[in-house]
């Protein structure tokens, strides 16, 4: 399982609701646990306003969890760019390799 759908899969358990009672609509590619009614929409957060609200919701979490781990992480700058692959990152990467927080297959191509 992918870490998307395993997030969605305890998000939604941590709703407390039936999976009969709702929709979950969702951005093109992601995928809730198949007991949910749902639906995927092209550019959905561009385009349906529950979709982009919970992306801003997304990405302000992850932000600061990113800030408050480059206080125990300080060699990788966590704070400067929110684990975005950017060059600055990679650098980093090659020369203090990944920590225990680093998804490996996202940093394949910079070993290769």
């Amino acid at each position: 399982m992918n870490a998307a759908h395993e997030a969605a899969a305890i998000a939604l358990a941590r709703l407390g609701v039936r999976p009969a009672r709702v929709e979950v609509l969702l951005d093109a590619g992601l995928k809730a646990p198949s007991r949910w009614n749902q639906r995927s929409f092209v550019r959905g957060d561009e385009t349906i306003p529950t979709i982009a609200l919970a992306s801003i919701v997304a990405k302000v979490s992850r932000d600061r969890l990113m800030e408050s781990l480059s206080c125990t992480h300080t060699a990788y700058h966590f704070d400067e760019h929110k684990g975005y692959g950017t060059l600055a990152h990679r650098r980093i990467i090659m020369r203090a390799g990944l920590s225990e927080l680093h998804r490996i297959t996202f940093c394949t191509r910079i070993f290769a």
